[in-house]
């Protein structure tokens, strides 16, 4: 049996950004950034350019964030859209135990803006956040056997 591969780039690589904001120049093509040792515990801004630049009606256009957090823990939680302060919506409330989970090894963020009109100011940006864990499992049985991998706490 054959199995289709679907993957997709990780465009940038961030280490640090000023003043808890994050500013991405939309790319439709890898919407996936990776934010690697986080310098602080508070929660940041995202600031897009260029998303939706053809005024299209009923696009959503997404965003992930995989976000390692071995020092520190913070998710997005507030969104500008072309200079625009926007409302940003996540599924079951904002989050609100990361912070209690120090083993933790990746948050996956994932912001969509959703465009229902030819405006710039999009109808709704809403967000899923997921963390995943570390862990190691061991077997006694006979043998000692050591699986390191990612958990979703989800």
């Amino acid at each position: 049996m054959s199995v289709n591969r679907i993957s997709e780039a990780i465009s940038n690589t961030y280490t640090s950004f000023g003043s808890n904001v994050l500013s991405l120049d939309y790319n439709a093509s890898t919407g996936i950034y990776y934010m690697n040792n986080l310098t602080t515990a508070t929660n940041f801004n995202l600031t897009i350019v260029n998303i939706n630049p053809n005024t299209s009606s009923y696009k959503t256009f997404t965003i992930t964030l995989m976000i390692n957090v071995a020092s520190y823990i913070a998710i997005c939680n507030s969104v500008t859209i072309n200079g625009s302060s926007q409302s940003l919506y996540f599924n079951g409330g904002i989050p609100t135990s990361l912070t209690s989970q120090t083993n933790a090894g990746v948050i996956m963020q994932q912001i969509s803006v959703i465009y229902t009109s030819s405006s710039s100011t999009p109808f709704k940006c809403i967000s899923n956040v997921g963390m995943f864990i570390k862990y190691l499992c061991f077997s006694f049985l006979g043998n000692f056997h050591v699986f390191v991998g990612l958990y979703d706490l989800c």
